[in-house]
């Protein structure tokens, strides 16, 4: 979803969007497949304060041939294609800055965690990932 904004003119000569917070509930257990959060400034003009923000947000919870991909087809449970809902949230704001350098990049990965009745506080229930913004 585009939409446009007015910021401060003629005195910033970059802006880029800063993530807050983002988050996503679904109506149910689900299979999470794929989630992917998109900001990204389209056009910025620093002569009149315009901007034009993309944010985008996608949530796919099933996939065609799930359930024949399962460790155990008796226990596959969440992959059968269902009807839902999923509400995502993106808290956002664009940041100006002057000498600054706005690098665009993605990142991705796994991140995997223990469970099996480990306390949720406890270093078994976290993972880190270092990003990296060498470009």
């Amino acid at each position: 979803m585009k939409k446009s904004f007015q910021v401060i003119p003629k005195k910033y000569m970059d802006a880029f969007i800063g993530v807050k917070s983002f988050g996503f509930i679904p109506n149910e257990e689900q299979w999470l497949q794929e989630m992917k959060y998109k900001a990204t400034i389209d056009n910025y003009h620093i002569d009149n304060g315009d901007v034009t923000a993309d944010v985008g947000m996608l949530f796919l919870g099933w996939k065609e041939g799930m359930k024949q991909l399962a460790v155990s087809k008796k226990e596959a449970k969440f992959a059968h294609k269902k009807q839902g809902w999923v509400s995502m949230s993106l808290n956002k704001s664009i940041i100006q800055t002057n000498g600054g350098r706005v690098i665009d990049g993605e990142n991705s990965g796994k991140m995997f965690w223990s469970g099996r009745n480990h306390a949720a506080g406890g270093n078994s229930a976290a993972q880190e990932t270092i990003l990296n913004f060498d470009n």
